[in-house]
């Protein structure tokens, strides 16, 4: 994927009229997807809600989808780093008023199948504090102006 993304990124420089490409991910537990947007000259930009990049009701379906994954995770170190991802997406559903933060701590612990681990935990805070997702663009020349969906603050 580097080189790939190298090559993209040489590519999007070298057109006249590039206009704005953006990118969301899921930062805190997929740092290596930053990475690679980042190689092909995407910048940061702030952060995006994740409403502004799903409905609602998809994150609700993601959600169930974290519980149920979390349930069925091998014991050990990948049911520890499921948690901690779906502990990363509920945060940030909490935060954004999608999930409520009781039904999400209570669910998650059920499938994890006793109390949420230290990490785990403060990983839910962090995406509560830290709400939406790392936001990255690209603009051609003579592209201004900011993006509708940035959170505030950023």
């Amino acid at each position: 994927m580097s080189d790939a993304a190298d090559v993209l990124g040489a590519r999007l420089r070298k057109l006249p009229s590039l206009g704005v490409i953006n990118a969301g991910y899921w930062d805190m537990i997929n740092e290596g997807s930053g990475k690679i947007l980042l190689r092909t000259g995407l910048k940061p930009a702030g952060r995006k809600p994740i409403t502004a990049e799903y409905s609602p009701e998809r994150c609700v379906r993601m959600f169930e989808y974290d519980v149920w994954r979390t349930a069925n995770a091998h014991r050990g170190t990948e049911r520890n780093l499921v948690l901690l991802q779906a502990a990363r997406r509920a945060g940030g559903f909490v935060a954004e008023d999608v999930v409520a933060k009781d039904d999400a701590m209570g669910r998650l612990a059920n499938a994890f199948g006793g109390d949420l681990t230290t990490e785990a935990l403060a990983m839910f805070d962090k995406a509560r504090r830290m709400p939406g997702m790392a936001y990255l663009e690209i603009r051609g020349k003579g592209e201004t102006g900011i993006p509708v969906n940035r959170l505030s603050g950023d």
